[in-house]
């Protein structure tokens, strides 16, 4: 199964997100007892939409110290990501909390910020491919994912490719440099549980073999 739930909506208020995020802890828990192996909840990190970009408190991003003990990450914002070098006990080092921490990126230079100045785990690179996620956004394809694994400051953190990403087009971002994938819609749209594990298991068995062709030409120019 999956590694990692990650917890987005940007329509939610701050506090319908962090009710919503201790009751999928709750749950997330009782499944890695019933199935004996740890699964992840990561938190998207939302700005409720009364609060000016460039003008946003530590206070009012960063989840209360009771939510954070109950859930295992924190996910932010590519224009948010520089509070998470605020989160307590943490500071420039990834090893200072047992929090798990990324971003989204949408650029080499954000990349390189990210790990040097955010202190990431991780860094969500997208989009890949076209989304309903993202309607009407020019994909920056795998290209961007090739650009940012290349980089020597991208090295020590996991980089997951996001956007669009199916069982069809996994091996383009897994030929890129992307240590992982996430996907919305191609789970989401299950109409039940047994189709739901055969499209994780459709997934699963694609990133075995990433011995196809290249990835495509540039996104923007296709």
């Amino acid at each position: 199964g999956v590694d990692v739930v990650h917890l987005r909506d940007p329509s939610a208020s701050t506090t319908e997100l962090h009710r919503t995020a201790l009751a999928l802890s709750r749950t997330v828990q009782r499944v890695e007892q019933r199935v004996g192996a740890a699964k992840a909840v990561v938190l998207n990190v939302n700005c409720d939409s009364s609060v000016l970009d460039g003008d946003v408190e530590d206070a009012r991003i960063l989840p209360s110290a009771l939510l954070l003990r109950q859930i295992d990450g924190l996910h932010f914002p590519e224009r948010l990501m520089h509070h998470a070098s605020k989160i307590p006990n943490r500071g420039k080092s990834r090893t200072s909390s047992d929090l798990l921490v990324g971003a989204s990126v949408h650029s080499v230079p954000a990349a390189v910020r990210a790990v040097k100045d955010s202190a990431v785990d991780y860094v969500h690179i997208g989009t890949m491919f076209p989304t309903t996620t993202h309607v009407g956004k020019v994909p920056e394809g795998p290209e961007l994912l090739k650009a940012i694994s290349s980089d020597p400051a991208t090295q020590s953190i996991a980089r997951i490719a996001v956007g669009g990403i199916t069982s069809a087009n996994l091996h383009y971002p897994l030929l890129s440099g992307a240590t992982g994938v996430a996907a919305i819609r191609a789970v989401s749209t299950a109409s039940s549980a047994t189709q739901l594990r055969h499209r994780l298991d459709s997934f699963f068995s694609s990133s075995s073999g990433t011995t196809r062709s290249a990835p495509p030409g540039n996104s923007r120019n296709s």
